[in-house]
């Protein structure tokens, strides 16, 4: 099963939940969308039923209610935005509306999310040094994607969106070469 939605239409349902709701539910709402997403990925059997024409549409409304109960049973407004997803057949593009909504969130708290990448796994206390470091650097807090990647060789490497900052043995070599190369 594809996507159901483009980058564009998951960022106007996700900001149309997002200003519907009370703040207050926000971080519930977040974990709920990131869970039915996740849940869509991962089920074949969910996706094959909410495509199947020979199940009934009250019948996958049932479904998808279910699911709205298990995951945020006190939330009448997660039930009916994914009983809209269902109607308006953009139920499989629900992983990329929690991200989209999870984005919404984010910037609404003012937290900046990093990826971290370092040739080794660092141990904790590297960890809670480096994310000290990283909140007083860009002046907000931040949680932060911890990831491993050998070919740096030492040094890390910050991605923030669509941007990165290489302080990495590797991209210092990769700039050197650069230079000497004249390119």
């Amino acid at each position: 099963m594809g996507s159901g939605v483009d980058g564009k239409t998951a960022k106007r349902y996700a900001k149309a939940l997002f200003d519907a709701i009370g703040k207050d539910l926000l971080g519930q709402m977040e974990t709920a969308l990131n869970e039915a997403g996740k849940l869509w990925a991962q089920s074949s059997d969910l996706q094959e039923a909410i495509a199947n024409p020979a199940i009934s549409d009250n019948e996958k409304r049932a479904v998808v209610s279910d699911l709205a109960q298990l995951l945020f049973s006190e939330s009448e407004p997660f039930k009916n935005f994914l009983v809209v997803l269902l109607e308006n057949r953009r139920f499989s593009g629900l992983p990329e509306i929690a991200l989209a909504f999870s984005a919404l969130y984010t910037s609404y708290r003012n937290l900046l999310k990093l990826e971290v990448h370092s040739a080794r796994e660092l141990a904790e206390s590297e960890r809670q040094s480096t994310t000290e470091q990283l909140k007083s650097q860009f002046g907000s807090d931040v949680t932060v994607e911890w990831k491993v990647d050998r070919e740096l060789i030492g040094g890390v490497l910050i991605k923030s969106g669509d941007k990165t900052f290489d302080n990495s043995v590797r991209g210092g070599l990769n700039r050197i070469k650069s230079h000497l190369l004249g390119s």
